[in-house]
């Protein structure tokens, strides 16, 4: 039976491009993401997953859903220690912590709009949602709300502390260059800090 997702839980819809990523998910309970084109936060409620076309039948949709437990930040080399030769094997990852791998009552295609890469949702949008498109926020009290929930999470969280890691010729890299400058925040009416579209995020995903 899954579990009740509640209207103002947080969810964060992830991009998944390869069917042993959802694999990985349902088995071993975690799911990745490079710290350098991570959200603004991954201290979310739930998180969701637009499979793409790698995904057969299932493309273009969302129809998977997880807990979110936490996360931990790693390298790349400790979440997949047989890719050792990997060139980001000693860049930093989030692994988010996974409750079981659930489907959706139905799923939710993409009829259309299909260039994201990372997508803030509440449980209301989500178990209203006729196509991705809906998953959006638009400019409301919720929205607002939600930013500042966002903006919340973020504060004294470690996606903001920018760890250092040390590459193979000994030199320390921070990762304080992660945020591009598609990430530049603009002023709202409400005088809180946002960036341009302030739940939709689309810039490259490494693996």
């Amino acid at each position: 039976m899954m579990e009740e997702i509640y209207s103002e839980d947080l969810i964060l819809v992830a991009v998944m491009k390869d069917p042993r990523d959802l694999e990985i998910a349902r088995v071993l309970g975690w799911y990745r993401i490079p710290v350098q084109t991570s959200p603004k936060t991954v201290r979310v409620d739930w998180i969701t997953f637009f499979l793409t076309s790698a995904f057969g039948e299932e493309k273009w949709s969302v129809r998977y859903i997880a807990k979110v437990m936490g996360h931990e930040l790693v390298t790349r080399g400790e979440l997949l220690r047989e890719e050792s030769d990997h060139p980001r094997t000693d860049e930093p990852y989030f692994k988010i912590l996974l409750g079981p791998l659930l489907e959706l009552p139905r799923p939710i295609p993409a009829k259309k709009w299909r260039r994201f890469t990372f997508l803030y949702t509440t449980g209301e949008h989500l178990t209203q949602a006729n196509d991705v498109r809906d998953l959006r926020v638009p400019p409301s009290a919720v929205r607002d709300r939600l930013w500042k929930l966002i903006r919340e999470r973020s504060v004294g969280s470690d996606e903001f502390s920018m760890p250092t890691m040390q590459d193979h010729d000994g030199k320390m890299r921070g990762t304080s260059e992660n945020l591009s400058t598609d990430d530049s925040p603009t002023r709202s009416d409400n005088g809180m800090s946002e960036p341009p579209d302030y739940f939709v995020e689309n810039r490259e995903v490494k693996e």
